[in-house]
């Protein structure tokens, strides 16, 4: 016994008197509406360590998100998390083309877990999670406005969907070939380095350039977009990484660290 826990505080001393969190709970639940009165869509994502993401969509043609970032207290945010995974017991893959609908995604433990149901028939805690997700978002501080959304599908693969916020919080999700069935879902840090590498890829010049999806089986995709904002300048481009401006160099970066 004693060597166990001389063994015990020599790990200690070694790795550090708190282990690093394996893992974050989150959820993101978004409205999509058949009109854009006032909008098309509406987004938030809510991560146990308090960080909430509001995006904001107000065409269906011409694709250039409003996106605001918050932080409210881990235990607001936790207790908003243990709401939506305590009430949603059953999963629900019920799209609809032209019509209001929920979409609910979350990293559930131990499984992934989704629920899609249109807004007039949802049940009264869907509800009540877009008002919590409303309400934290409403009470939280504005931290650094920083987010980068990447997106690539890998030919025959599943499609890979990463979000990137300021401090290093990561949600990742996977989708079925190209459907929107959630085949995975994740919440995680990036350590120091990675944080470091995802911010110097973001220079000024990004957001005067462009792209496009020609030649993608090129770089062995089908598809990709990289949605960026920083400091008030926002970019979305859909791009393989098969052309020679900003976009490009940034998107194979990141693949290259990421994909």
């Amino acid at each position: 016994m004693q060597k166990a826990v001389l063994l015990l505080g020599a790990l200690v001393f070694l790795f550090g008197c708190t282990a690093s969190p394996q893992g974050l709970l989150y959820y993101e639940i978004v409205l999509e509406k058949s009109g854009c009165k006032p909008y098309c869509s509406l987004e938030y994502i809510v991560l146990s360590n308090g960080l909430v993401m509001k995006k904001q969509s107000n065409s269906q043609t011409v694709i250039e998100n409003t996106i605001e970032i918050v932080k409210t207290t881990p235990e607001k945010a936790a207790q908003a998390i243990k709401f939506a995974q305590d009430n949603l017991s059953e999963q629900k893959f019920d799209k609809c083309n032209s019509c209001d609908q929920f979409v609910f995604f979350t990293n559930k433990k131990p499984d992934l877990f989704m629920f899609v149901s249109r807004q007039e028939e949802a049940p009264d805690f869907l509800n009540k999670i877009f008002e919590n997700s409303q309400n934290l978002f409403s009470g939280g501080e504005k931290v650094e406005q920083f987010f980068v959304q990447f997106v690539f599908k890998k030919i025959g693969k599943n499609a890979v969907d990463y979000h990137f916020y300021p401090d290093g919080s990561v949600v990742k999700e996977t989708y079925v070939g190209s459907s929107q069935e959630l085949a995975g879902a994740d919440a995680f840090m990036l350590n120091g380095q990675q944080l470091g590498f995802l911010k110097s890829q973001i220079t000024g010049g990004l957001f005067d350039s462009k792209s496009g999806l020609e030649n993608c089986q090129k770089n062995g995709l089908e598809y990709g977009y990289l949605e960026v904002l920083r400091d008030g300048e926002y970019i979305f481009e859909w791009t393989c990484g098969t052309r020679a401006s900003k976009v490009d160099t940034v998107f194979n970066e990141y693949l290259r660290e990421f994909g």
